[in-house]
């Protein structure tokens, strides 16, 4: 469960910035309906959970289409190998970005990551299950890989096991990753 806002020790903060950048920001908190403060709360969040952290863990930033053009290249051994290796490294990742190796902390690093490539996503929590349902417009070959890749990071850590769509409900956390493209390859 996520830790409330209202449980936090909050301070007080004064910056000077650019008056050109102030107004941008202003622009952006009226467009999203929220004040300055906020916004501000937000960017700086965001910084200490993902971006001061995030290269030095290996993550990059690149051109959907790139990313789309690279993985309808790959046949579906290789992306199978690809997504393994890759999750593989996931508790190492967790812990240089997040200093631990929490429920927590995977679902920090999890929304980050969606949000940071903008996936746009839905997460559902119904009795002990949690549900990331992940809207990519990406190809049906990322989508695979995706689904190996979370499936492999999730046995990585043990502690999280993996609802199948034809499994009952089990006790225990259960996360389930419900990947959607616009052409539904994978819901």
């Amino acid at each position: 469960m996520r830790e409330s806002n209202l449980d936090k020790k909050v301070e007080t903060l004064t910056l000077r910035l650019h008056s050109d950048k102030l107004k941008k920001l202003r622009e952006d908190a009226v467009k999203k309906g929220v004040s300055i403060n906020a916004l501000a709360s937000q960017v700086i969040s965001t910084y200490v959970e993902w971006d001061m952290t995030a290269p030095y863990a290996g993550w990059v930033v690149m051109p959907r289409d790139w990313v789309k053009e690279v993985f309808d290249t790959l046949d579906e051994r290789k992306i199978t190998d690809m997504a393994i290796r890759n999750a593989d490294n996931a508790k190492e990742m967790l812990i240089l970005m997040s200093g631990s190796l929490t429920l927590d902390a995977f679902y920090s690093v999890e929304r980050h990551r969606m949000m940071k490539s903008s996936l746009f996503y839905r997460e559902i929590t119904e009795n002990d299950t949690r549900r990331f349902v992940i809207q990519h417009n990406m190809s049906k070959k990322w989508s695979i890989f995706y689904k190996i890749y979370q499936c492999q990071e999730c046995k990585c850590f043990r502690k999280i096991p993996i609802a199948k769509p034809d499994e009952a409900h089990r006790p225990g956390v259960v996360v389930k990753f419900v990947l959607t493209t616009s052409k539904r390859y994978f819901t």
